[in-house]
């Protein structure tokens, strides 16, 4: 079977489906960046909106720290992600926006990726520790200890409530977090003091998107039961392991909770065997619809960001190692498949040593 040529079939499939959605081919020619102030704008998130709304798509891409690119993907650090325009992927002077997370050490260390975390939104140019914040984004997760108390402890299982789903909350400006379950925020569980909460995002709480992974996009600080999502992204059902050096993932993006997928298109692009195996190194392109106001392109952003969390970061990357009957074996995990909330890997045996089975 020829891989390359079907890797490249279904790259260049998703690539045609780009350009017609956007309509004129690479959609460069309706991009430019504009210099914002963002004191001239009320709030934060018009500012960042302001920035977003030339564009008709972005380029959003994971940064590789030092320490992760000196050992290998060995020992990783909290994820930091830039936003550049598509038609600049990578150019550090045409970055626009930073974001960085922002979590406690242990939780990190020992509940990562389901843990509890701030993503903090900085203009892309500012690198300084005390940068101005313009979004604060709440993921409530898992948190050490203590372990009972966790806003979200089930993240990634059986989605059959709201503390299995993946929320996110966009605050405007910079929070204090608090971790408690305080009814009055009207954001729980994992509230912060003080909320201002622009949009959320959030998994549907009963079946997760069925075979689909699947986020709602809500404006506004609350969601009620007649509450309708402004955009609704879905993803196929199998995708990552060792299918994203030889494939990009598609992600549809429609209008409320249709199907037409009218409204815009993420991807995630495929990368490279050595970055893949090594590293958690991801990036993406988000597509916009010409009719996407600015606070939408905005909170389709934040919704990118969240699908690298929910996902990406679940999907075992691409070799496991394992212990078995007293041998180490290294498994390759081929892809993932998406069921109502959780992750079944697709997985071969590739390499073991060691002994043989345990004597009774």
């Amino acid at each position: 079977m020829n891989f390359s040529a079907i890797a490249s079939r279904v790259t260049g499939e998703i690539a045609s489906e780009v350009a017609d959605f956007l309509g004129n081919g690479s959609g460069k020619a309706a991009d430019s960046v504009i210099p914002i102030v963002v004191a001239d704008y009320e709030t934060n998130a018009e500012a960042v909106g302001a920035m977003l709304a030339p564009l008709r798509s972005v380029y959003i891409r994971q940064e590789l720290t030092p320490l992760e690119a000196w050992t290998g993907g060995c020992c990783e650090e909290k994820n930091v992600y830039g936003v550049y325009p598509s038609y600049a992927k990578s150019k550090v002077n045409d970055r626009i926006l930073l974001a960085r997370e922002e979590a406690d050490c242990w939780t990190y260390c020992c509940c990562k990726p389901g843990h509890s975390f701030f993503l903090r939104i900085h203009e892309g140019q500012n690198l300084a520790p005390d940068a101005k914040t313009l979004l604060t984004l709440e993921r409530p997760g898992c948190v050490c200890w203590p372990c009972c108390c966790s806003p979200r402890p089930c993240l990634n299982c059986f989605t059959c409530c709201e503390w299995c789903a993946n929320t996110m909350y966009v605050h405007e400006g910079d929070v204090i977090g608090e971790w408690t379950n305080d009814a009055e925020t009207k954001v729980r569980p994992g509230s912060v003091k003080a909320p201002n909460v622009v949009s959320i995002i959030r998994q549907p709480p009963c079946g997760g998107g069925g075979l689909h992974p699947t986020l709602e996009v809500f404006q506004g600080s609350a969601i009620e039961e007649s509450s309708e999502p402004v955009a609704t992204i879905r993803g196929p059902t199998c995708f990552g392991g060792c299918s994203e050096i030889c494939f990009s993932s598609g992600f549809d993006i429609s209008r409320g909770r249709t199907k037409s997928m009218d409204f815009g298109r993420l991807v995630k692009r495929r990368g490279n065997c050595c970055t893949e195996m090594c590293t958690d190194f991801d990036q993406y392109e988000l597509y916009f619809d010409e009719a996407a106001t600015p606070e939408e392109k905005v909170a389709l952003m934040n919704a990118a960001l969240l699908t690298d969390y929910a996902w990406f970061e679940f999907d075992q990357g691409t070799c496991t190692c394992k212990c078995v009957d007293g041998r180490c074996e290294v498994w390759a995990t081929c892809f993932v498949c998406y069921c109502c909330g959780c992750l079944w890997p697709c997985q071969m045996p590739i390499f073991c040593c060691g002994g043989g089975e345990h004597e009774s």
